[in-house]
């Protein structure tokens, strides 16, 4: 994946180590990277650990950003093997008993590969 010149949101909790590894591989591919989403954001990381923020509806509200600005939005795996040029096995969800438990939607609760259909572009 392409990253240069782009800006990596990473946001909410990540495995251990995940965090520090995707911001110091992003930056020396040429990206700005962040802790939360921003105006200037131009891909979404939610961290696999994520999963605490859902009852106070912090990542619907990322997700919902995200899809209406026609961001790329990523779990942290499939992240790191885009950033390694590799896809991975399988696409990233969120199990559905977590999702419902705080409101979100479907579609909230896959975050696949890239929402824009190709880990490389935007929408």
């Amino acid at each position: 994946m392409d990253v240069h010149g782009r800006a990596i949101a990473l946001y909410g909790r990540f495995s251990p180590g995940m965090r520090d590894r995707l911001t110091r591989d992003s930056t020396m591919l040429g990206a700005t990277v962040a802790r939360d989403l921003t105006r200037r954001s131009d891909i979404l990381v939610i961290g696999a650990l994520a999963a605490a923020l859902i009852d106070g509806g912090a990542v619907r509200t990322r997700l919902a950003a995200a899809r209406e600005r026609g961001l790329v939005t990523l779990g942290e795996r499939a992240f790191a093997a885009a950033l390694a040029g590799s896809r991975p096995e399988t696409s990233a969800t969120l199990p559905l008993a977590a999702a419902h438990g705080g409101g979100l939607t479907p579609e909230d609760a896959e975050v696949r590969m890239a929402r824009s259909g190709s880990p490389t572009g935007r929408r």
